[in-house]
């Protein structure tokens, strides 16, 4: 390795909320091994607000994606200079990512490539084997001497936010429980046993559920009356930052799989999380221990809201 102490490292990662939180613990030993070295991130704009959250992190810069896709090496090199180290974090080969971490000029650059040598990377790396995203990644530092650890960090510094809806069950015991219908279709659980879970709980007592959905969701004023008549609080959080503080303040949490679950643990909230017949945990599951996975082989949308009550029950009432 040419550069034993590079002085600018950049990392490029791509796509949604979960490839990012999935990237931490490599960011996290990339720190360890250069204390003194400046981290940058390049990524999409979920992926930068996340990355500005990390102390780990020096500077955040959003992937520039044009429509013709050509542009995207020349216009995200300003982005890239000067760093002496660049690493295209995904899980796979990708020409597009590797043509902007070749543009970079950077003399030392690993990525995933299924040919050796390659015309992108000084240091391509033979693709993974079916494994967690979190360790195919770790691979990703092998030329560095950096070794995959026992237990991964997810290190972030959410920003506190002011809303008084934070305060959804202050002043009570009551445990809080946050539901999402984010993704919820016809392969997750249907929205009529979610009624029925959340009528069961609220007659358990010592409970206050929140129910929480994107702003730019549709739900029907049917289904708003009928989960405010419960007494349900509602939640349309304006960004991720309360999405995050949301997830602190409560005492468990209902999902299906996606970036919110991989959120959870950042915030170690309790989850019971939903999975579709082909979703793959061995490879985007949570990592963390207060998560519980829900994969019936007879289907998600097959399990009987008993079923459901006696699985949260167990993990975190």
């Amino acid at each position: 390795m040419s550069v034993i102490n590079p002085q600018r490292i950049a990392i490029i990662r791509r796509n949604r909320l979960g490839d990012m939180i999935c990237t931490l613990p490599l960011i996290h030993a990339l720190r360890n091994r250069f204390p003194q070295t400046e981290i940058l991130v390049v990524s999409d704009s979920a992926g930068c607000e996340l990355a500005r959250w990390s102390p780990e992190v020096s500077q955040v810069h959003l992937f520039k994606n044009f429509f013709l896709k050509f542009l995207n090496p020349w216009m995200n090199k300003s982005s890239l200079k000067g760093a002496d180290l660049v690493i295209a974090a995904k899980g796979g080969f990708d020409r597009g990512v590797a043509k902007v971490v070749c543009a970079s000029g950077s003399p030392i650059r690993i990525g995933f490539d299924p040919h050796s040598p390659s015309a992108y990377y000084s240091h391509p790396i033979p693709l993974p084997d079916y494994e967690h995203q979190i360790k195919t990644l770790f691979r990703l530092l092998l030329p560095l001497g950096i070794e995959e650890p026992q237990e991964y960090c997810f290190n972030l510094t959410i920003p506190s936010v002011d809303s008084s809806f934070l305060n959804w069950g202050c002043g009570s015991d009551k445990k809080k429980i946050l539901i999402t219908l984010t993704c919820n279709r016809g392969q997750y659980w249907p929205l009529e046993n979610y009624f029925q879970l959340i009528d069961r709980l609220e007659k358990m007592g010592g409970i206050q559920v929140g129910v929480m959905k994107r702003p730019e969701e549709t739900l029907s004023m049917e289904i708003t009356e009928r989960l405010r008549s419960k007494g349900v609080a509602l939640f349309e959080p304006s960004s991720l930052a309360v999405v995050a503080n949301l997830l602190k303040s409560a005492d468990g949490f209902i999902s299906p799989e996606g970036g919110l679950v991989h959120l959870a643990a950042c915030t170690e909230t309790p989850t019971v999380v939903l999975w579709r017949p082909d979703g793959v945990i061995q490879k985007w599951g949570s990592k963390s221990k207060t998560h519980l996975d829900l994969q019936p082989s007879c289907g998600i949308e097959n399990l009987s809201v008993d079923a459901m009550l006696d699985q949260i029950q167990g993990h975190f009432l």
